[in-house]
């Protein structure tokens, strides 16, 4: 897990790219019961690869994964990944833009999509790569 400043950041984020995308909402789930009534809907993950210190100064490097995990109806073929790739590119530059303290979003991997036979739903993941500096 991430650390906290890292969590709500991210989720801040998540609700300015939301507003921008009429058609997709955004659910916090970590450790929250959540069950999604939009067709198109995302969600975050943090996957925390590493910590160390960074300087003799007592600073320390957390990096890791932050995986947007888009969730729409099937069937929609290539432009749905297209779609979820614009928003995460989305979530870097809002990221960027707020000037967040310390953490900075450095670069996007590239989609995984996913049939779930069990739902309704495709699943894109997109992980988006993060590095916070702290003291």
């Amino acid at each position: 897990m991430s650390s906290s400043l890292v969590r709500k950041s991210s989720k801040n984020v998540a609700n300015q790219v939301a507003a921008a995308e009429p058609d997709w909402k955004f659910y916090d789930t970590v450790n929250i019961d959540q069950d999604p009534i939009d067709d198109k809907w995302f969600t975050i993950e943090y996957n925390s690869e590493h910590t160390e210190m960074s300087t003799f100064c007592g600073e320390s490097e957390e990096t890791g994964l932050i995986d947007l995990i888009f969730n729409c109806p099937g069937g929609d073929g290539d432009d749905v990944i297209e779609e979820c790739e614009r928003i995460a590119k989305a979530f870097i530059n809002i990221g960027q833009s707020l000037k967040l303290k310390n953490l900075s979003f450095t670069r996007m991997v590239a989609p995984e999509g996913f049939n779930h036979s069990t739902t309704r739903y495709f699943q894109v993941i997109i992980g988006v790569e993060y590095k916070f500096v702290f003291s």
